[in-house]
């Protein structure tokens, strides 16, 4: 019985041989010493098995790790683009409302220009510059005279006019620009310097006028002239300086 089992033994270790390697190898070991290596190679196969493995489930945590931080950073961008959407949606809203107040207060303050001038028997508006890329000054434009069609006759310049012309322009042009922006002070320095009397009256005139109706507005007004022609009141406080000593050295 026993060498019955042995044969059957050697016969299934024999056919397991043959499918591993068909061709008979011969050795110079010993049964014990090649069941001994097979043991050591059957250990070394576990061995880097149970690391396959751990490096597996790594491998997967770090996998699901990634996806979390992928989704996580989707939202995120989903986020921004609806947050950029909103933005620019309000900067177009906004822009719109700015230039609809910007044109309003341009055609407020040319209203304001031409009806100052009005006052001295003149006609003008205001030129403002609309290319935002080339930034130009603004500029005054008036008319003095009219055509025999009864037209206004507008300067092609502004030093077409008159020294007295120019200066009551600038002055026309500062309070309408200072009524459309409210500004709360006003300082005017030496502004009738080159007006002739017909100019300066008709200039102080208007000062005093509108900033009477500006009761939130201070305004300081320096000139080397004779203020007579500015009536007193309670809210216009006159200071006349000294005039200097030509003579002291």
């Amino acid at each position: 019985a026993a060498l019955v089992a042995a044969q059957a033994e050697h016969k299934t270790l024999h056919e397991l041989a043959v499918s591993v390697h068909a061709e008979r190898v011969e050795s110079e070991k010993s049964l014990e010493e090649l069941k001994k290596a097979i043991d050591n190679h059957r250990n070394k196969i576990e061995k880097m098995q149970k690391a396959a493995g751990v490096l597996s489930d790594q491998a997967s945590d770090e996998w699901d790790k990634a996806q979390r931080e992928d989704r996580k950073l989707r939202c995120r961008l989903e986020d921004m683009r609806e947050k950029d959407a909103r933005f620019c949606t309000g900067l177009k809203r906004r822009t719109k409302k700015y230039r609809h107040a910007l044109r309003s207060m341009q055609h407020h303050a040319t209203w304001e220009f031409d009806k100052f001038a009005g006052q001295r028997a003149f006609s003008g508006r205001l030129n403002f510059n609309q290319d935002e890329k080339n930034v130009k000054r603004m500029e005054p434009i008036i008319a003095t005279q009219k055509d025999s069609n009864g037209q206004w006759q507008e300067a092609a310049n502004v030093k077409e006019l008159s020294g007295g012309e120019r200066s009551f322009s600038t002055l026309c042009m500062t309070l309408a620009l200072s009524k459309v922006s409210r500004s709360p002070f006003l300082a005017m320095d030496e502004f009738d310097v080159f007006m002739d009397e017909t100019n300066r009256t008709a200039g102080l005139q208007i000062l005093v006028q509108v900033l009477r109706q500006r009761k939130v507005c201070q305004t300081l007004v320096i000139s080397p002239l004779s203020m007579a022609a500015v009536p007193d009141g309670p809210d216009i406080t006159k200071i006349t300086m000294r005039p200097p000593d030509r003579n002291q050295r």
